[in-house]
């Protein structure tokens, strides 16, 4: 007879009777083999460690074209690279383009008003498609792509395949392709793309969008003393203006001028030019009224609904 102890034995693992968890023979087998993987093989570009990094700003100059702001101002109090993506300024045909880096953009775009000015040549794409904006009634046919040369810095030049459409966040805006292609590596923190790019390490530098609301700030075009005496040397003409403290105009006489042609509107539109100096400014763009102060006058300190309205 079978000792009932012997079935009151229960094991955790395959719920058997008659042995424990440790003296199971229901154990499973797990067999290992050496290279075996899942994932898809590719050819992984070698970079060398010991390449030296090339930080690149955005570019400075004139824009191309007044760009309108669209985006509404962050709190003060947080990092600024915290709620914006990468904006930053290229060089394409000599001029000044805004850029955007968006890896949720399934294709790189180009803005059509860049294209038409910078003369660009386009081809029509394989496989057009439409796209839909926020709002569902409009819909955009986008049928054309255009190759885009552009710099950033000294260091980093490229050419890239962009679909043409009526854009007016950026110039330019380079999405996922771009980001394959490049196999960039981005640094969430700090908002910086790094990748390897005709043996140079580039790492490319945001910009504060605060920055991107005006044009750049343009080239001094001062003349030093010794850039004239060059050109003197070499016989070109130069023309200086002096400038030099003259009366205020109070006759007709003083605005008499060489030219006849100036000379016949200075006289037509005579009498609605002031013969005296105003003695003080005229009131500021924002304000419609201007108060004149008279000297020991007392000033209206009282609230508005205590004073008369008369």
């Amino acid at each position: 007879m079978i000792s009932k102890a012997i079935f009151k034995k229960r094991c955790h693992k395959c719920g058997g009777l008659g042995h424990i968890q440790a003296d199971c023979p229901n154990k499973k087998a797990f067999t290992i083999l050496e290279g075996a993987t899942d994932e898809e093989d590719y050819n992984e570009e070698q970079h060398d460690e010991n390449l030296e990094e090339v930080a690149e700003y955005g570019d400075d100059g004139e824009y191309l074209m007044i760009q309108r702001v669209l985006h509404s101002d962050s709190s003060k109090e947080e990092p600024w690279l915290r709620h914006n993506i990468f904006h930053t300024r290229c060089t394409s045909k000599g001029k000044v383009c805004t850029l955007i880096i968006d890896p949720g953009s399934c294709t790189n775009v180009v803005s059509e008003e860049m294209v038409n000015k910078l003369g660009f040549e386009t081809e029509p794409l394989q496989k057009p498609y439409r796209i839909r904006w926020l709002d569902e009634g409009r819909n955009i046919q986008v049928n054309k792509r255009c190759l885009i040369p552009f710099s950033i810095g000294k260091n980093y030049q490229d050419k890239v395949w962009c679909d043409v459409m009526p854009m007016d966040a950026c110039h330019l805006l380079l999405g996922r392709p771009w980001e394959y292609d490049r196999r960039t590596i981005h640094d969430g923190f700090k908002n910086t793309y790094s990748f390897v790019k005709d043996g140079k390490k580039i790492k490319l530098l945001p910009m504060n969008p605060e920055d991107l609301k005006s044009n750049p700030k343009m080239k001094k075009t001062y003349i030093t003393k010794a850039k004239v005496e060059e050109h003197l040397k070499e016989g070109e003409e130069v023309l200086i203006v002096v400038p030099k403290e003259v009366e205020s105009i109070t006759k007709k006489e003083s605005l008499e001028v060489n030219d006849p042609r100036l000379q016949a509107i200075l006289d037509e539109f005579y009498d609605i030019v002031s013969d005296t100096t105003p003695s003080s400014l005229p009131p500021m763009r924002s304000i419609k009224h201007q108060i004149d102060l008279i000297p020991g006058a007392p000033l209206p300190n009282k609230a508005a609904y205590r004073m008369n309205q008369t």
